[in-house]
């Protein structure tokens, strides 16, 4: 039971984290070319693209992974509840990290799209 708990611990680390950056660019907007924030080259050259993506990207996380938090609560305690097998969890744990892990793609995706059909049309 005990190596349950610890997994269950160690699964909520990627969503947490993700929280966290989320919020902390979502509410203090990193300034214009700062190390910290969402970062590509394309945001560089435009100081309200860098302000929006932060905004967006923020919101984004923050949202989602708020949602994946208690989903990844759920599945680590559901184990341990229902005193599941070694191997189910381990299903468990897979499928769980592996949905927060892509999520991470999927606003990374919905974030250039939309900067790059707002502000960036031009500028390739």
């Amino acid at each position: 039971m005990g190596e349950k708990i610890l997994m269950a611990v160690c699964d909520m680390f990627l969503p947490l984290t993700m929280l966290g950056l989320g919020l902390m660019v979502w509410k203090t907007h990193p300034p214009y070319g700062d190390i910290f924030g969402y970062r590509t080259t394309r945001l560089q050259k435009s100081p309200e693209a860098w302000t929006a993506a932060q905004e967006l990207f923020g919101r984004i996380c923050t949202t989602t992974y708020a949602v994946l938090c208690g989903i990844t609560l759920i599945a680590g305690v559901v184990p341990i509840v229902f005193k599941l097998d070694g191997l189910v969890v381990g299903w468990i744990a897979t499928g769980v990290n592996l949905i927060d892990f892509l999520a991470l793609f999927v606003i990374i995706g919905i974030v250039e799209k939309t900067l790059k059909r707002e502000f960036l049309q031009d500028n390739g």
